[in-house]
């Protein structure tokens, strides 16, 4: 008689292994979507940051562009170091006419501080005002000062800058700029720049 043996095969995965593999695939999509979420975020967050930094390089370029037009004598104020003004006073030099010097309508960029932004404005109050927005999210104060202390907390030897800062030195105009804002993800973030504009006239 024919003695049957048994034969022992295994086809397939017993429960518990399959569970096992579906727990270690699970860790791994975790792992993966944790890693790809924070190199959003990361992303998105340079990205938050260079599109400050370039507001606030527009910003600067448009007050240079204004001010290496301005009249010397006719740009105001003119507070010596260690101070500073948010609010600057020009005009343009149209040229001579009659050996008189001919000179445009007055001109002012300066901070709105309720606002936390900077504004050109042509003809200020006159029936014929011009005003446009050059800027937002300007910060209260330089970055690293603290403000209204007397004191030159960021190191620049000026005291108490807000976030728009004009500062006359001889024949041109030391600008400065700070911007601030809350990221997409609560984050604040800030940018700065700095530039000299050179008068002209």
């Amino acid at each position: 008689m024919r003695t049957l043996r048994k034969i022992n095969r295994r086809s397939g995965f017993t429960l518990i292994e399959a569970a096992a593999s579906i727990a270690l695939l699970a860790i791994v999509m975790v792992n993966a979507l944790t890693l790809l979420e924070t190199t959003r975020k990361n992303d998105d967050q340079r990205s938050d940051k260079l599109e400050l930094q370039l507001l606030a390089s527009q910003a600067l370029d448009r007050m240079v562009m204004a001010l290496i037009e301005a009249d010397q004598e006719a740009t105001l104020p003119q507070k010596p170091s260690p101070f500073s003004d948010s609010t600057i006073r020009y005009q343009r030099s149209l040229g001579v006419e009659n050996g008189v010097e001919v000179l445009s309508e007055p001109s002012l960029i300066s901070l709105d501080s309720a606002e936390d932004r900077i504004i050109w404005t042509r003809n200020e109050g006159l029936t014929n005002e011009q005003r446009v927005v050059w800027s937002r999210y300007v910060s209260d104060f330089l970055i690293d000062e603290i403000g209204m202390n007397m004191g030159d907390d960021n190191g620049n030897s000026l005291i108490d800058e807000e976030g728009l800062s004009f500062n006359v030195e001889g024949e041109s105009v030391l600008i400065r700029l700070a911007l601030r804002r809350v990221d997409r993800f609560g984050n604040e973030i800030t940018a700065s720049a700095e530039t000299r504009a050179a008068f002209r006239n």
